[in-house]
This record gives C-alpha cells, structure tokens and sequence, in this order.
C-alpha cells in the first residue's frame, strides 16, 4: 500500500494512504518578537520531493518569518511531519512554540473515524503526578493530550494515531481545536496545568529552530497503532540511562 505526502494549493497538505485520505493540515509558529507564520496565508517559496514520498515546503511571510515543512516517510510505511522555522534575513529567531501540524479532516475519500459523532480520542497525561490517568473521551475543545493520541471509533477500532518522536527538547502536545473538536494542533512547546507549568514553555533560538518529529498512523485496529507507535519509538530513540 502507497503511503505519501501531497500538497494541495493555499499552504494545505494530504497524506495519503492507499486509496483514503487520512488527513489534511497546515503549519504554523511564532517567534518571541511577535510575529507569526501560517503556511495557508505566507508565500510558498520551494517544494521539493524526498524519497519514499515524502516532501519539504519552504513559506516565507512578509513579516521575514520563514518555516519549512519536513513531510517524510520513513522506512517507507511511517509518515512524520516536522517543521522548522528561521528568520529570511539570517539573523537568529527565537520561538517557544512550533506548531508543524494543525490537522482536519479531509475534504473527501475521508476514514470513517472522522465522520463518526462518538468518535473518541485517547487523553495521555504527561506524567503521573497528581494521579493523573489515561482517558477515553469524547472530542471536545480544548482537551489535551501529551505526546501522542489515537482518534478512534469504539465499534470498528479504526483509528488515526498521531505521536511525538522526540522528547529531549520540547514538551509535546495535541490539543483539540478551540473552535471546531474535530480539528488538533499538533505541538512542540506546551506548557500548562497538565505539564505543572505556570510559565510559558522556555524559548529555543538559533538560526534554525526546529520542533519534535511526529508520526502518523492509520488502521482497522487502534490497539494495534499504539503497539506499532511503541515500537517505532525504541527504534528512534534509546532508553535513557539512568
């Protein structure tokens, strides 16, 4: 089965998978200064295709503000998408929150998972202090998981799984839509009750800055996703010593 990434106009893109449509998004970010970057209204700059399907789209805003899409396919069978931001002049940018994913249903050919009202997402907690647990519920605005989700259908076990693959730098986030509970800000930079923070996310800076890879999963089994997820994790990254 084709897995791939497809832009479509307007700084939106697909993922493809097979025959379905699993997804469409766009990237967002914004600098400490004030500024900020959506890829729908910045210029799109380059388009460039990587191997295995995969695809890097450069934007730039008339504010300077440049971010690059990073739309891989790895090992052939697992998507990640990633974003880095810069500054077109060459001077350093500083940011405390990249956002390369900010994901909708698709427009048509769409998975099930995303016409079910009862749909549900997996709520993870970013640690376990405070007795916090793991959570089936319902989509709604403004409920957090951290790290990673799994939107899924409780009757078929479709699901749609997005996780972060990288921990050292960011906190990591997916947050459903404030205006629509079918929409989620896929984020590196969170900072909030749930991670016991009162101040925002610390800022990163250099001449590039770039956010957490995250990958994507699709499936007839969400149970099955969140074992591939597990996985794919100890294959990208080693288990810390202690």
């Amino acid at each position: 089965m084709a897995i791939k990434w497809q832009y479509t106009k307007d700084g939106v893109f697909e993922l493809i998978w097979g025959e379905v449509c699993v997804l469409r998004a766009h990237g967002q970010a914004a600098s400490t200064d004030g500024r900020r970057i959506d890829t729908r209204t910045a210029r799109m700059a380059g388009e460039e295709e990587t191997p295995q399907g995969g695809l890097r789209l450069t934007f730039r805003d008339e504010n300077g503000l440049c971010l690059e899409e990073r739309l891989e396919i790895l090992s052939g069978r697992v998507p990640v998408a990633s974003c880095v931001l810069s500054d077109g002049t060459g001077n350093e940018v500083e940011t405390r929150r990249l956002t390369p994913l900010v994901v909708r249903e698709p427009e048509k050919d769409q998975p099930q998972v995303w016409k079910g009202i009862w749909s549900k997402m997996l709520l993870v907690p970013y640690d376990n202090t405070m007795w916090l647990r793991y959570e089936a519920a319902s989509l709604r605005a403004g409920r957090t998981s951290y790290d990673m989700t799994v939107m899924f259908k409780e009757d078929t076990r479709e699901g749609i799984l997005i996780g972060a693959l990288d921990f050292d730098r960011w906190k990591n986030g997916i947050i459903c839509s404030a205006t629509d509970a079918k929409s989620f800000h896929v984020c590196s930079g969170i900072a909030d009750e749930g991670t016991h923070d009162s101040l925002p996310h610390g800022a990163l800076g250099g001449k590039e800055v770039g956010s957490s890879r995250f990958c994507i999963l699709y499936g007839e089994d969400y149970r099955e996703l969140l074992e591939d997820y597990g996985d794919i994790v100890r294959k990208e990254q080693d288990i810390l010593i202690w």
